[in-house]
């Protein structure tokens, strides 16, 4: 008799295909339910999943500077200009300012060629700034410029202006490659599909986890699920070997067999109308349901105008080695889950003697 055992997150968000006005990237990461990076980690270490997990307290923001400017190329190529207009803007540029009064010696320099009354003894640099500001002349004061332009723009990112030139260039990169450009336009971008999926253990045993899940999809189209990957390049190989080898050094194939089985989980959600968006978005998401998909990646280069787009086998080993990797991650989650609750995922095995063969050869030269 099968055991089913439900894993209870603590999520109350209702399964369903949500449009990314009505569930955007930073509210997806905050859902406490398995991904494909919790089910890649728990693969290789449970206690590292848990570590990088919503169970963790202490658990500090990962972002880098890499992974800012990896959200602004996804914003801009699959959204487009004006989304991206909406969500960030460049920094000052000092040097378009060149006359701007920026230290307390710029200030003091300013008010005694005025002839003006300099402050004896120490003042703080906010007081030289009033002082400046009441004189007629109203030179531009660095500090005061750049509190305007972050009062101007709100609560977008700044980036480098280098940076937003070489989206810019990328964008239109792919915008010239037909292939590429019809792979993330015409659909929907950041589509976020919550679901359950029941998974069979691997013991021998009968029983059946039941996790939820979440899978946020960078573009999908009727026929297609395209996902943007940045790469970096590498001269003294082909751009295919680079890209290839990525893909196995971060078990891309693991990220496919995940969002496969997403999309085959959403289809019964979408019979029954779980779409939440506008009306343009729920009758897209119905169209996409009534056709097979195939599954592609855009590589681009951050800073360099270099894509490809590659279409991924659903039929061979590549494939096949992501859906056991995936299956074997979700079980170590379910085990550790059912086992330790949000507590630290422990191993409890006996410690491993390490072997000759499990060190660098260039330990022994």
């Amino acid at each position: 008799m099968t055991k089913l055992i439900k894993i209870e997150t603590g999520c109350d968000m209702p399964d369903g295909i949500y449009q990314n006005t009505e569930l955007p990237e930073d509210r997806y990461h905050e859902i406490p339910r398995a991904s494909q990076t919790l089910f890649k980690a728990a693969a290789n270490s449970p206690m590292l999943a848990w570590a990088q997990s919503w169970m963790n307290p202490a658990k500090h923001s990962m972002d880098t500077e890499a992974k800012k400017s990896g959200r602004a190329y996804h914003k801009y190529i699959l959204e487009g200009a004006e989304a991206f207009n909406e969500n960030y803007a460049p920094y000052l540029d000092k040097s378009d300012y060149p006359d701007a009064l920026d230290t307390v010696q710029d200030m003091i320099n300013w008010l005694q060629e005025k002839k003006l009354a300099v402050p004896k003894g120490r003042a703080k640099k906010e007081e030289y700034i009033q002082m400046v500001m009441r004189h007629p002349e109203r030179p531009v004061i660095w500090d005061q410029k750049k509190k305007d332009h972050e009062i101007d723009h709100g609560h977008k990112e700044f980036l480098k202006s280098t940076i937003i030139n070489d989206i810019q260039l990328a964008a239109k990169t792919i915008e010239l490659d037909k292939h590429a450009n019809k792979s993330v336009t015409s659909g929907c971008a950041e589509v976020s599909i919550l679901y359950h999926v029941d998974v069979p253990e691997i013991d021998g045993s009968e029983t059946v986890y039941r996790i939820p899940c979440k899978a946020r999809l960078d573009y999908l189209k009727t026929q297609t699920l395209t996902d943007l990957k940045s790469f970096s390049l590498n001269s003294n190989e082909t751009l295919k070997k680079t890209i290839t080898k990525q893909i196995g050094n971060y078990r891309y194939n693991v990220q496919v067999a995940s969002y496969m089985q997403a999309w085959s989980n959403a289809l019964p959600l979408i019979s029954e109308k779980r779409i939440i968006g506008d009306d343009k978005f729920i009758m897209y998401v119905k169209e996409c349901a009534k056709r097979e998909k195939a599954f592609f990646f855009l590589f681009q280069t951050r800073g360099l105008p270099v894509s490809q787009l590659y279409q991924f086998p659903l039929d061979g080993i590549a494939y096949s080695a992501g859906k056991h990797v995936l299956h074997e991650g979700q079980i170590n989650f379910c085990r550790n889950y059912d086992t330790f609750g949000h507590d630290p995922w422990i191993n409890t095995d006996e410690p491993e003697m390490l072997a000759d063969e499990d060190f660098p050869p260039w330990m022994f030269e």
